[in-house]
């Protein structure tokens, strides 16, 4: 039997299987949105597209269907702040912020949420709730006309119990609304204002579920009898997942968000919906996203180390991104860097190359060849690598999604294919490649990664497909230079400077007119027909570029031993140019010689020794194959093109 996917439930500290609801055929699943007051950063990035391979997974892979809601905090203190600093009404700010978020959400593939709700759309939903919590005696009105959860109320009744997520922060917390912030000396003393709300309370751990307008400038409402104000955090993620991921019910299945958000945010919003639906299970999983670093420090302005989404992406593509997320558990903590980030490209390159060298080479497979008999190779892939790998995928994917194993044996079952490609004679049979490849490709398309969706113009060389015109000039400049070549050829014309210069005008095609337009054309050993395949202009261009300078460099080398062996000659033929029997006429050194030139006595006139004459009969011998050898580059002209006297 196949595992059944379970998950880490932050409530129960424990790994329990997903199952569906009994009153609903789908999963319901609230994920809090972000506030929209400023860019979007990369931490957000692995919080949003963490959750996006888990809701893929869960649809795709599972087969369980999923209702994914998202919130849009569009009132906040930051964005009212941001209005009163710069002029812009803060409903200009929050909607120019959203929808340069959902650009992101797009820009990182993302699957769009089901249902997106804003806090400021649901203003009568949640006074209305909130008065409820009044009526229920689990909030109170403060003489400012603020509205706040009793909390200890809430733990009074018998039925609750507050800070289920984190219980120690929860009894420890002194406030959850107004924390102290940390000064140069310390800790600043609080505000006036801060310390006013603080009196008001009757518990420090009391969140605002209403806080009334402190002047006419700021935004505000007047609904159900409150006082003119605004909601507070914790409160409108609780209606709204209420409302509508609840589904008529008062629970929900999933609730998710960063780790931060476990205290005091998911742990407020936990007590505010047990409280107004009178239950002690809201919601019946809660997944937390890990933190992200930056070069292994905390994200912050202040550092320096602030990175937008668009950032990222201006430097890396979005593939190479979700490809680091997958390589880390979405509960971890994880570090973004350019170490990381190049590991990342790196792997993503592998799976890349693999999706678009088996296209291609599946498409250049003539039909009478798709159906060979199968190798032991293609059997032992079939019916045992595949399988195990397909197996261990799904055990790692059950086991609270295990991504980063079940990614690492995705490239391995890759490298094992890769080998028998380039290294078995006879490499992959086509239906076994196709298969394998169809495996490959279903479980990257539910990580995100779909390669045969020829959508991305950048990554995926949809150029290619966006307009005929540029394959047209191509290919008639093409036709042009080898009707050039061929018709300038004449009876005198060299065959094989023939074929050289017609290789050449197909080489440029390669290499200059397919680039651009995304294509990548592969050659094979002759008479194997070349394979083509879509891809990244740029990777082209580079692979093109680092391919010349290999070849530049070679070049070079061979030039350094031509030169090398050039020299040689030159000294060899120089050598050669005296005769062997002139060789030794040096009356400094001997004074008599035997008919064949070599030496009998010294100069001084003692007969030399035999082992002395055997030697220099050597040298002689030697001699007659370089004077031989300038005798033949004389005869022949080569002297003259080495550039040495007859």
């Amino acid at each position: 039997m196949e595992p059944k996917p379970t998950v880490f439930n932050s409530l129960t500290r424990e790994k329990e299987q997903i199952t569906l609801s009994s009153d609903r055929s789908f999963l319901s699943w609230y994920i809090c949105g972000p506030t929209v007051y400023d860019a979007a950063h990369v931490g957000h990035a692995r919080n949003y597209v963490s959750f996006d391979i888990v809701r893929r997974l869960l649809v795709d892979y599972f087969g369980i269907p999923v209702l994914y809601q998202m919130n849009i905090t569009d009132v906040d203190d930051k964005i009212i702040q941001k209005s009163f600093d710069s002029g812009e009404s803060f409903t200009n700010i929050a909607r120019r912020f959203e929808a340069d978020f959902f650009d992101d959400l797009e820009a990182l593939h993302c699957l769009p949420p089901d249902v997106v709700t804003r806090v400021t759309e649901y203003i009568p939903e949640i006074t209305a709730y909130v008065r409820k919590l009044m009526e229920r005696g689990y909030a109170y009105e403060a003489a400012s006309g603020s509205v706040y959860f009793d909390v200890e109320a809430f733990e009074r009744s018998g039925r609750h119990r507050f800070g289920k997520l984190r219980p120690a922060a929860a009894a420890a917390a002194t406030s959850v609304e107004t924390r102290p912030h940390a000064g140069a000396n310390g800790v600043d003393p609080p505000s006036l204002e801060q310390l006013s709300v603080q009196e008001e309370k009757r518990n420090p751990r009391d969140a605002a579920l209403w806080k009334a307008s402190k002047s006419a400038m700021e935004p505000g409402w007047e609904s159900n009898g409150l006082a003119r104000g605004r909601p507070g955090w914790h409160i409108e993620c609780a209606v709204m997942a209420s409302l509508v991921s609840c589904a008529g019910t008062t629970h929900l299945d999933i609730h998710t968000g960063g780790i931060d958000l476990e205290f005091p945010h998911h742990d407020n919003e936990i007590a505010e919906a047990e409280a107004y639906f009178e239950t002690d299970l809201w919601s019946r999983y809660f997944l937390h996203s890990g933190h992200l670093n930056i070069e292994g420090l905390k994200m912050s302005k202040s550092l320096k180390n602030f990175i937008t989404i668009r950032e990222v992406l201006r430097r890396w593509n979005w593939r190479q991104l979700r490809v680091l997320f997958l390589m880390h558990h979405y509960q971890t903590t994880m570090n973004y860097s350019e170490e990381s980030m190049t590991h990342a490209a790196a792997v993503e390159r592998t799976i890349q190359e693999f999706m678009r060298s088996t296209e291609a080479e599946l498409r250049a497979h003539l039909p009478e060849e798709r159906h060979r008999k199968p190798t032991k190779v293609d059997l032992e892939l079939l019916y045992q690598v595949l399988p195990a790998t397909e197996a261990t995928v799904r055990a790692h994917l059950s086991d609270n999604f295990n991504t980063q194993d079940a990614l690492q044996d995705l490239l391995t079952l890759i490298r094992t294919v890769n080998l028998h490609r380039h290294e078995t004679p006879g490499g992959v049979g086509y239906a076994t490649l196709h298969h394998i490849r169809s495996s490959v490709g279903r479980i990257l398309s539910c990580f995100g990664l779909d390669y045969d969706v020829k959508d991305d113009v950048a990554s995926q060389g949809g150029a290619a497909l966006a307009s005929v015109e540029p394959w047209i000039q191509g290919a008639v400049r093409l036709r042009d230079q080898i009707r050039e070549v061929v018709l300038s050829a004449d009876a005198n014309t060299d065959a094989n400077a023939l074929k050289e210069s017609i290789l050449v005008v197909c080489d440029e095609f390669r290499d200059a007119v397919l680039p651009p337009l995304g294509v990548r054309l592969e050659d094979r050993t002759y008479p194997k027909p070349a394979i083509w395949k879509y891809d990244d202009p740029a990777a082209i261009q580079a692979d093109i570029e680092q391919r010349r300078q290999a070849e530049a460099a070679r070049a070079a080398e061979k030039e350094a031993r031509r030169r090398e062996a050039e020299q040689r000659l030159l000294k060899e033929l120089e050598q050669g140019r005296t005769h062997p029997s002139q060789m030794f006429l040096d009356p400094s050194l001997y004074s008599q010689w035997r008919e064949d030139g070599i030496p009998t006595h010294d100069a001084e006139g003692r007969e030399l020794e035999k082992s002395r004459v055997k030697r220099l009969l050597k040298e002689q011998q030697r001699q007659e194959r370089l004077h031989r050898k300038f005798l033949e580059a004389q005869a022949s002209g080569l002297l003259s093109k080495l550039g040495m006297e007859p």
